[in-house]
């Protein structure tokens, strides 16, 4: 029957394609309501199948019309993911630019931050050695990565690590004998 059906299509007869809408239409329908939940996405995606499905059948392009119903579901389920996908990424690429507008510090943030940075800077310049102040300087002020300070210094990273536990354990210290309020 779907042979035939897919040889009257390609034949030009309007009929057959109102049998097949017919004959897969309840099928169809109930695959997309329980693949996608959305009534409206759907109806579009109902339409843009048979549509996709028919033009294929015209052109004689579908190889084995018995599996006709395997390859309606195929392709509505492909055009439904294709275009969920699509609306994902233009959500995301929204979020993500409003994401970079709220880290962009405000006036208020910015004075605080150069503050913060001054009495770092400051509480580091008193400390009195000299590697310390180094490298809590390229870490914290100038924000160099890891290995860069390493590769620097000639450490290891788990050298890095106990010179930078120590100065920092002496650069609080230092706050603390300042009374900061930043601690």
């Amino acid at each position: 029957m779907l042979t035939l059906l897919a040889k009257s299509i390609s034949h030009g007869d309007r009929a057959a394609e109102s049998k097949l809408v017919d004959h897969f239409s309840s099928y169809l329908t109930n695959l997309l309501h329980s693949a996608f939940h959305d009534h409206q996405l759907c109806l579009d995606l109902y339409q843009e199948t048979f549509t996709h499905v028919i033009v294929k059948l015209r052109l004689g392009q579908v190889n084995n019309p018995e599996a006709l119903k395997s390859y309606i579901s195929s392709t509505a389920l492909y055009l439904g993911f294709s275009l969920k996908r699509q609306k994902k990424l233009e959500q995301g690429d929204s979020k993500t630019i409003d994401a970079i507008k709220a880290c962009e510090p405000t006036p208020y943030k910015h004075a605080v931050n150069s503050e913060i940075r001054e009495f770092v800077s400051c509480s580091i310049a008193l400390m009195p050695i000299e590697r310390d102040r180094q490298l809590l300087v390229e870490l914290y002020l100038d924000q160099m990565p890891k290995l860069a300070i390493c590769d620097q210094f000639n450490l290891s990273p788990m050298q890095f690590d106990r010179l930078h536990y120590r100065a920092k354990s002496r650069l609080k210290r230092i706050l603390l004998e300042h009374n900061s309020d930043f601690i």
